[in-house]
């Protein structure tokens, strides 16, 4: 369900656009849950588009990883130690 607020946004996107072919996410997933139950064999393709509003300076987003197993690595000593394999690289 839509409420106000996300239909003054859905407005605010359209000004410029062509309003007869922009769906909200949620509007193509109800729309696509109708449809299944008609046609088992129905397929519809669609393109969203979007952009990145903010991007976060976080130390969680990479980190650095054992070669052999991928799991995070800790630095012990001028090397860096698996915790999880227990090799030193």
């Amino acid at each position: 369900m839509i409420n106000p607020s996300q239909n003054a946004a859905k407005e605010e996107i359209l000004i410029g656009s062509d309003r007869d072919n922009f769906k909200l996410c949620d509007e193509l997933a109800n729309e696509a849950k109708s449809l299944s139950f008609r046609s088992s064999t129905y397929t519809k393709f669609y393109k969203i588009s979007g952009f990145v509003k903010i991007i976060f300076n976080d130390d969680k987003i990479m980190y650095l990883s054992c070669p052999d197993c991928r799991k995070k690595v800790i630095e012990e000593l001028g090397m860096w130690k698996c915790e999880y394999c227990n090799k030193t690289h």
